[in-house]
Parts: C-alpha cells; sequence; structure tokens
C-alpha cells in the first residue's frame, strides 16, 4: 500500500485473525473474508497498474505468479468491466467509483 489507511473491514478481520483468544473456526472465518476482501482489490489494483504506472500483462502476471495471459484474461476486457463494477458497488469497499484503486 501507499501509506494509505486501511478500510476499517480489512483492520478488523486482521485483529480477529490474530487473536489467538478467539475460538480458532471464528479466525478461520475471519481470514476467509480478510482474502476474499482482498481478492477483491486485484482487479482495481490491475487497472491502477495498467493505466497509471504504464505496467505490462507480464509485469502484473509476474507479481501474482500467473502468466501474462492469465493476467489479462483475468483483468483485461468484459471481466475487467465486471469486477471493477463489483467493487465500485460493494459498500465495504468505500466511496467506490470515484476510487481507481483501494487504499
Amino acid at each position: 500500500m501507499t501509506g494509505a489507511a486501511l478500510p476499517e473491514v480489512v483492520v478488523e478481520l486482521m485483529a480477529t485473525v490474530a487473536d489467538t483468544s478467539r475460538p480458532a473456526v471464528e479466525r478461520l472465518r475471519a481470514a476467509d473474508s480478510l482474502r476474499e476482501t482482498l481478492e477483491a482489490w486485484l482487479p482495481s489494483l490491475a487497472e491502477a497498474a495498467r493505466a497509471e504506472e504504464g505496467q505490462s500483462w507480464a509485469t502484473i502476471g509476474s507479481a501474482l505468479h500467473i502468466s501474462r495471459q492469465a493476467a489479462q484474461q483475468r483483468f483485461g476486457g468484459p471481466r475487467r468491466k465486471q469486477a471493477l463494477e463489483a467493487w465500485n458497488t460493494d459498500p465495504r469497499h468505500g466511496s467506490g467509483v470515484a476510487d481507481r484503486h483501494p487504499g
């Protein structure tokens, strides 16, 4: 992240996962929710890497340990629009449309 504050939901989930006084199954649920929340950020981060930094699909793929083609298929074209729309309409992600990427 670039110094911006983490969204409250991420902070809360991280605290739950780290709290060893909580039941393991509760921590597991929080870890899964955290994974889903962070996974939802990937399309907008890929878009920012492309649009704002001019990164190639190969570089994006490498950052995610996937091929260039897999990155382009996952984040390019119609799927990108669907993923960004899902991100922007999810109330857990703050103001949404005005934000190019989370954080």
